[in-house]
């Protein structure tokens, strides 16, 4: 079977697309959300490596089946097919705030996809 992407977790997967809509109309996820988004841009946020707008982060999946590489990105500049994630999306709003060694879970309508932060990023390198 010819398969496009190189993982099971193409540019097409519901965890990676924009869920504002979703997000809005619940108000305790938007709290949520907003709360991380302005914790991870305070300074102190870049000592310790936290994930926030800009950041390419490497995702290991829980058993260790695959990696994702990503940087997160405001809706307006997502394109998952070049691994341009809006926070916004479901792993987006998993990750943001949160630092190398977290594990998060990435809640989808299709499931739910366990995920290790392996590596956060300030500057693309070697991605």
């Amino acid at each position: 079977m010819f398969r496009f992407c190189k993982t099971s977790i193409c540019y097409t997967h519901p965890m990676l697309q924009d869920s504002s809509h979703s997000l809005l109309l619940d108000p305790v996820q938007l709290a949520t959300i907003l709360n991380q988004l302005e914790a991870s841009q305070r300074p102190a946020s870049r000592l310790y490596a936290r994930v926030r707008l800009g950041s390419f982060v490497t995702l290991t999946a829980k058993d260790y089946s695959e990696t994702l590489e990503l940087q997160l990105v405001e809706p307006g500049d997502s394109n998952p097919a070049l691994n341009k994630v809006s926070f916004l999306s479901p792993v987006g709003a998993a990750i943001l705030g949160k630092r190398r060694g977290a594990e998060v879970v990435v809640k989808t309508s299709i499931g739910d996809f366990e995920w290790i932060i392996t590596c956060v990023r300030q500057h693309r390198g070697d991605f």
